[in-house]
């Protein structure tokens, strides 16, 4: 199946990775109209599957590499544009879109950065370092373009020292379960080479 989608459309990596990539971007442009508050705390609903992008950008940038996680990228950018102006005002969509594009691309560049400057080794500081800087920079580009004018300064600031914090954690907390599908992988190839053989 993967050779299939290869050749027949040029992807780099499986279809199953773009399918729950796109469908992660389709709940957070929906679910990011609405925001929770708790204590001195508010995020957007959105920030709950966000994150997971990163993930799953990261994991193609380690196992398919750069061009295929920018493929990726450019994937999901023209799989949620309609739905995004369908499920989204105008300014959230256009705030979304370009929040992404700039932090999904920087991950994949400062990802494969590290990659190089660590001889392809400390998988945990290129999946952490890449996504800090991304995340910051998504969380400045999107909160100030989707609210400027709609909520007030407060607010805006409010939930970017809310959300950005969170973002961390969950950078942090996607290191696990990094390392773990990036072994799965290779075992699986490994068990696959030793079937061939």
């Amino acid at each position: 199946m993967a050779n299939l989608m290869k050749k027949r459309f040029g992807m780099e990596f499986p279809l199953s990775i773009g399918v729950v990539f796109c469908l992660i971007l389709l709940a957070t442009n929906f679910l990011v109209q609405w925001q929770i508050s708790f204590w001195d705390i508010t995020i957007t609903v959105g920030l709950l599957v966000y994150p997971l992008t990163f993930l799953i950008t990261d994991y193609v940038s380690e196992i398919y590499g750069k061009k295929a996680c920018k493929q990726l990228v450019l994937i999901g950018l023209l799989f949620t544009f309609i739905p995004s102006v369908i499920l989204s005002t105008f300014q959230i969509t256009i705030g979304s879109l370009l929040a992404y594009i700039i932090a999904q691309y920087h991950d994949v560049w400062a990802f494969h950065w590290w990659k190089e400057k660590t001889n392809g080794k400390l998988l945990w500081l290129r999946n952490n370092a890449s996504t800090f800087v991304s995340q910051f920079l998504d969380t400045i580009i999107f909160t100030t373009v989707a609210f400027y004018g709609v909520l007030d300064n407060k607010t805006i600031l409010t939930i970017m020292y809310s959300e950005y914090p969170i973002k961390l954690i969950y950078a942090l907390l996607d290191t696990a379960p990094l390392y773990f599908l990036v072994a799965l992988y290779k075992r699986s190839s490994n068990v696959l080479e030793a079937v061939n053989d």
